[in-house]
């Protein structure tokens, strides 16, 4: 059997096109190990990332004590408490407090107070409940988004 110039160049040409192929075939691998390591890298990133900033604000909490020292109501609804700050800690965003009757609470109240170390307060709260029993004090920071990022609660019987 004899090959004419013009069947030799096809034989050539699929050779050549075989070779493209595996070249095609090794640079789409390539590229889907790059895009699968993208995506663990993003994965793990945001997890280290989230991790880091639950500790530094846990830190930051934990040599915060604020307590309700007195409780007293001053009207149906009004009550005037007030928090003491022990030594330790940094400057705090604000002070909220949540008051508990027999079945119900006040939800969260914010005091408008950034109280410092060593310092004692008093403010009205107008908390919409009556005969309050139970007071919660929570101190807490703001995070970089401005969220708030709550501390330990302490709580105090009257």
């Amino acid at each position: 059997m004899k090959y004419t110039k013009h069947n030799q160049k096809e034989v050539i040409m699929v050779k050549n096109t075989k070779a493209m192929s595996q070249i095609v075939t090794t640079v789409i691998l390539v590229v889907l190990v790059l895009v699968a390591i993208g995506i663990v890298w993003g994965v793990i990133s945001n997890l280290v990332g989230d991790s880091a900033d639950d500790i530094d604000s846990g830190a930051k909490c934990l040599p915060i004590v604020i307590d309700a020292t007195a409780v007293a109501n001053t009207s149906t609804t009004a009550y005037d408490v007030t928090i003491t700050r022990t030594a330790g800690g940094s400057e705090i965003s604000g002070v909220v407090v949540n008051l508990f009757n027999d079945t119900t609470n006040s939800g969260l109240l914010d005091l408008d107070s950034t109280i410092g170390e060593l310092e004692t307060e008093t403010m009205n709260v107008e908390a919409a409940l009556l005969n309050a029993n139970k007071i919660e004090v929570t101190p807490y920071f703001t995070d970089a988004s401005g969220n708030p990022s709550y501390c330990g609660t302490t709580d105090f019987n009257f």
